[in-house]
């Protein structure tokens, strides 16, 4: 009797606390790190390391906050078209340099930018519902600024930044001319893997379908794929590794299903999260797909 009185009295302790969860705060400290935490630890490379020319990307929020990053101008005569990228939830341009900065050398320049409250743009916290608008201010930036050449303006996402690049797309920036995704971020596969940390090895299981519904209810609604890919009108590339153990490969597919515009989805065999752009056997073949893609959009 003792036995099943403390029972209860543990269940409904555990009802209790899970009705007090900041779910929005555990979201971001997931995705993000730990509050205080300005992204992971990378090379630190810049531009520079790369032999190549960049300025200062300095964009103003409207509270006055600094979004800053980097431009970089394609290194060939002319260029192509801007690729605009949204790193992941964690990155910061130090780490995105190193995927990318071959577009300068086949002809595209590049505009890189940190979160707000991440790298090195200001903000007086983290929010993922800032990280969208962001991006927007960033496209604005480009297309006003005197560094813009006319040329196309590609969006490009890694793994959270594949959310904020098709809300970019969705809302109808004019200028933008294709969505290239790469390692795909989906919000309900990403609440399971939140619950699964903040509950490792499901030691207590009754909380799991709160965590996760806390989970899809504090994910910002305009940073969901399902939403925004069927609405984005721009020819869209999608690439993404088989062995992916943030989005699987079966819902990647699902949501590239719901494109209705021209559009290539590309599979990597034996390749995880985000790990297509760096890896030796890989690689190349990272780089061919986009280029092809880019080179068919009118």
């Amino acid at each position: 009797m003792r036995l099943f009185a403390f029972r209860i009295m543990l269940l409904t302790t555990l009802f209790s606390a899970a009705g007090c969860i900041d779910y929005k705060a555990l979201v971001e400290e997931v995705l993000l790190g730990p509050e205080g935490e300005t992204g992971f630890s990378c090379s630190g490379f810049t531009p520079s390391n790369f032999g190549l020319d960049f300025d200062p990307i300095v964009a103003k929020r409207p509270d006055g906050s600094e979004i800053l990053g980097w431009w970089i101008p394609a290194t060939t005569d002319g260029s192509n078209g801007t690729v605009l990228v949204s790193n992941g939830a964690a990155l910061t341009v130090f780490c995105t340099i190193e995927n990318v900065y071959w577009l300068a050398d086949a002809g595209y320049n590049l505009a890189l930018y940190d979160y707000p409250g991440m790298g090195r743009s200001h903000a007086a916290d983290r929010n993922l519902d800032d990280f969208a608008q962001a991006g927007q201010i960033v496209a604005d930036w480009i297309v006003s600024n005197e560094h813009n050449t006319d040329t196309p303006l590609i969006v490009m996402g890694i793994s959270m930044g594949t959310a904020v690049s098709a809300t970019l797309a969705r809302n109808g920036v004019d200028d933008i001319h294709a969505v290239v995704l790469d390692s795909a971020f989906e919000v309900e596969e990403a609440g399971d893997n939140v619950a699964e940390d903040f509950n490792p090895g499901g030691l207590l299981q009754i909380l799991k379908p709160f965590l996760r519904w806390g989970v899809l209810a504090a994910f910002p609604a305009d940073l969901n794929l399902r939403v925004n890919i069927p609405a984005v009108p721009q020819p869209l590339l999608m690439l993404h590794g088989e062995t992916d153990n943030l989005t699987s490969p079966e819902t990647a597919r699902e949501l590239f299903d719901l494109a209705g515009v021209p559009d290539t989805f590309v599979l990597f065999e034996g390749i995880g999260h985000n790990e297509a752009a760096s890896n030796e056997m890989t690689r190349d073949r990272y780089r061919q797909e986009i280029l092809t893609f880019l080179d068919g959009i009118e």
